[in-house]
């Protein structure tokens, strides 16, 4: 089977609790990744094998604190 490689650009909103906006963002940015969701059936119904996946970029762009209420 042909092999490719793709490029993708993901984007996550994530909430969390944290006691900083800097430990926030680097929170995030540290222990959210890309996971190959697909199961043993999915691949093999639809013929096809993620080999790796690595991340290339991973930087949060906006931090805002949620009001409480």
């Amino acid at each position: 089977m042909p092999r490719y490689e793709v490029s993708l650009t993901s984007s996550f909103v994530v909430t969390l609790q944290a006691e900083s906006e800097d430990a926030a963002q680097s929170f995030a940015e540290f222990y959210v990744i890309h996971i190959d969701g697909s199961s043993l059936k999915d691949k093999a119904e639809q013929k096809f094998l993620i080999e790796q996946i690595e991340m290339t970029v991973n930087e949060a762009f906006e931090v805002n604190q949620i009001p409480e209420g």
